[in-house]
């Protein structure tokens, strides 16, 4: 999924305003290029596109393999020449690095610099200095035109794994290049790849940056080698963890498979008002179709009324791991589960919609296997709707003014944009309609909201968790069907409406700066349904 040129140079006479004025001296950034022999026209036009401000400490160090076309090289005061004749670039990349200081930005492939831009870029650059690590923004310059923009997501590791969704648009310090060993040559053109991995390992949030603005347009597509992305992704999480396997889903897009030493009790948790048709396809699909060792279902029975939901009561009681649980109390999913939460002989806790059926065995243990993880909170699935179309795959905050799933309505299997649909990643909240969570964390936390007793409260628990320094992750290799609230009922008597304005509230006071800015979405794309994609014009 790509957003289209048209809308794209809407955008840009909308939103990008030159500002060219550097008013203080900035870090140094170098930025290394590379070709085989000296390509003079790509060089010039990369020279031109930075401002000539003497605050602006930006070298280009141009390295090639022949010594042909030398005579053609530009006399450029921010230009330096490296003959490198039968040796790997990233040898000569790492060479250079031992003189320099600052920052840099590797150039595997031909860029110009978006010039009216520049000076934000400065000002970021200046102003953090804690950052170790920016990402950018950039797009692709084809016969005049700027297509294809790469609006990627602020710094996830997670995403990283799975997929190369920087492309070298990063700017990184000096130092710590070199305190991670430089660049290594085995990895070929991945080697900008596997130093960004590596870098995952050493950075906090706090040391990275995303700078939602176009840097550069490429000249050209970065080359890249699948077979070296998934040699250095194998090698890295194995020297991580033994218990990972790396699983190649299409080329560019790997499956990280989380895998504990055993796999501990799970507790899912399932709220219930009669819908017994609803009821009986999820529970039939959960122990039909689940391949986890370990897990019990606590059927938790909200006041239903119904002959045939109590005949599916009894029957399913008869299993060793289901059980009846009564809950004589007005309809409050964050009560009904922090009631259930403390009967549970699980070490996770799964909050399951009773509209939810299984499509494929490993859902569980994929979903356990983050769950697992220390640095993990909550884990959310991918939900589709029965005509398959996606019900959740994440939520990003500030969409309609609170939140909303993002991608509603796409289709199972499309990518996303930029391949996010393909890619387990950080979001900053996932729905409760199918989440795991530690039980220890749900208790440290202290279970859902019980002031937000029908929307928001899953939302609510996540950024509870993500303020305790937790992950949330949400993968698309856990697939569920989700018939959404069928068993709720109407939300549009004057009672509810009201309960839901009084949440909304309630979510807005407590979560604006999140609200404002989420730190996991790029803050270029649209707030609306269903997102990641530009604007509206206005």
């Amino acid at each position: 999924m790509h957003i289209s040129n048209t809308d794209y140079q809407r955008w840009l006479a909308d939103k990008e305003k030159p500002d060219t004025t550097i008013g203080c001296p900035t870090p140094p950034l170098n930025i290394l290029a590379h070709e085989a022999e000296v390509s003079h026209e790509p060089l010039q036009l990369l020279l031109n596109s930075i401002p000539d401000d003497d605050c602006l400490q930006w070298h280009v160090e141009y390295v090639v393999e022949s010594c042909a076309g030398e005579n053609t090289v530009p006399d450029h005061k921010r230009l330096g020449l490296t003959h490198a004749p039968g040796e790997s670039i990233e040898s000569s990349f790492n060479t250079f690095l031992e003189t320099i200081s600052g920052f840099v930005l590797f150039a595997r492939s031909p860029l110009v610099f978006n010039g009216c831009m520049v000076t934000q870029i400065a000002s970021h650059m200046a102003s953090a200095l804690a950052v170790q690590l920016f990402t950018v923004d950039s797009d692709t310059l084809e016969q005049g035109c700027r297509v294809r923009p790469r609006f990627i997501k602020p710094w996830d590791p997670d995403l990283l794994l799975a997929h190369d969704y920087i492309q070298g648009a990063a700017l990184l310090d000096v130092d710590l290049v070199r305190q991670l060993g430089g660049l290594r040559p085995e990895y070929g053109r991945a080697a900008v790849y596997d130093l960004l991995l590596r870098a995952s390992t050493m950075l906090c949030q706090k040391q990275t940056r995303h700078i939602p603005v176009m840097l550069f347009h490429r000249l050209a597509d970065t080359p890249v080698d699948h077979g070296a992305e998934n040699s250095a992704v194998s090698a890295f999480v194995r020297k991580g963890s033994e218990n990972t396997e790396v699983a190649e889903t299409s080329p560019g897009y790997r499956h990280i498979v989380w895998l504990p030493a055993e796999w501990p009790r799970i507790s899912l948790i399932i709220p219930t008002r009669d819908q017994a048709a609803l009821l009986g396809a999820c529970l039939r699909s959960l122990l039909g179709r689940t391949d986890y060792p370990d897990f019990e279902i606590l059927l938790v029975n909200n006041r239903s009324v119904e002959p045939a939901t109590f005949r599916l009561f009894e029957m399913y009681s008869r299993h060793s791991n289901v059980r009846i649980i009564e809950h004589d109390a007005p309809f409050s999913f964050p009560h009904i589960n922090n009631v259930a939460a403390r009967q549970a002989s699980g070490e996770i806790l799964g909050l399951i919609n009773n509209d939810v059926e299984v499509m494929e065995p490993g859902w569980l243990k994929e979903m356990a296997g983050h769950a697992l993880r220390p640095e993990v909170g909550a884990v959310g699935a991918m939900l589709l709707y029965p005509d398959m179309r996606i019900q959740h795959a994440g939520v990003v905050l500030g969409m309609c003014g609170t939140a909303r799933h993002a991608d509603l309505f796409e289709p199972h299997d499309s990518p996303g944009y930029l391949g996010r649909l393909r890619c387990a990643q950080r979001m900053s909240a996932v729905t409760g309609g199918c989440m795991l969570t530690r039980r220890e964390l749900y208790e440290k936390a202290g279970g859902l909201e019980e002031k937000l007793p029908v929307s928001y409260n899953d939302i609510d628990y996540c950024l509870r968790l993500r303020e305790m320094g937790k992950l949330v992750i949400w993968t698309p290799h856990a697939r569920l069907i989700h018939h959404e609230s069928v068993s709720r009922g109407d939300d549009g008597s004057p009672e509810k409406r009201a309960q839901t304005m009084k949440s909304i509230a309630f979510f807005k006071s407590r979560w604006a700066k999140w609200i404002e800015s989420d730190p996991e979405y790029n803050p270029n794309l649209a707030l609306e349904p269903p997102g990641f994609r530009l604007p509206d014009a206005r």
